[in-house]
């Protein structure tokens, strides 16, 4: 079962509010969200962790299960069981999937206006020129980009992987020998999310809001 739990971002926490929050969490993570200057990329960073801990809980696992949080030599957090997990965020939202059966990677992006040329190593020829041909909406390259970064998130090496290759087809991604299923999800509007995962979920994933 896959499930997706996500929250939104309106105004600064007060500093009571954070750090009761922070209370709940383990020293080290503690330390990564307190590294953030900008109160949005550390209350982000803590809402990411929050929703982690909520979903895991609710998953039936010990609320102390953040503590047993190892790292991948490419510093992908994961746990010594079957569960697998992944966090995104962009402008107001954060999410965070859980899947208790397959390898799974997620992204969000909000659309807004960039410099598509700034981008051109990224794409494939012919996915460039589908980006050219949509221009001037955003919405082809937000769909590129956050199929390609939730496959990078799945498998685990993130940008040490090339985006260029990744070959995107219809609802599936290729990485070198490697076929990672593809589905979007409808979160918000003027916001793309993309799922990456091991195997082809036979239903979407479940939603959960939580409020912080």
């Amino acid at each position: 079962m896959t499930q997706l739990f996500y929250a939104r971002i309106s105004n600064p926490l007060s500093q009571v509010s954070l750090d009761a929050y922070l209370a709940q969490l383990p020293a080290t993570l503690t330390a990564q969200i307190l590294r953030y200057k900008r109160w949005e990329d550390r209350q982000a960073s803590l809402y990411g962790k929050l929703l982690l801990h909520n979903g895991l809980v609710a998953l039936g696992y010990d609320r102390k299960v953040l503590t047993l949080l190892q790292y991948t030599s490419h510093k992908r957090p994961f746990l010594s069981s079957d569960i697998d997990f992944n966090i995104s965020h962009s402008g107001e939202y954060v999410v965070c999937v859980i899947s208790d059966n397959q390898r799974i990677g997620v992204d969000i992006e909000k659309v807004e206006p960039i410099d598509l040329d700034d981008f051109l190593s990224v794409w494939t020829d012919e996915e460039w020129q589908q980006i050219q041909a949509s221009r001037p909406d955003y919405t082809c390259f937000y769909n590129f980009w956050t199929q390609k970064e939730a496959v990078i998130k799945a498998d685990g090496k993130g940008f040490s992987i090339p985006l260029q290759n990744i070959r995107l087809l219809p609802n599936l991604a290729l990485l070198d020998s490697t076929a990672w299923h593809l589905s979007e999800v409808k979160l918000a509007q003027n916001y793309i999310m993309h799922l990456a995962s091991s195997q082809q979920m036979a239903q979407p994933p479940m939603l959960t809001q939580c409020s912080f």
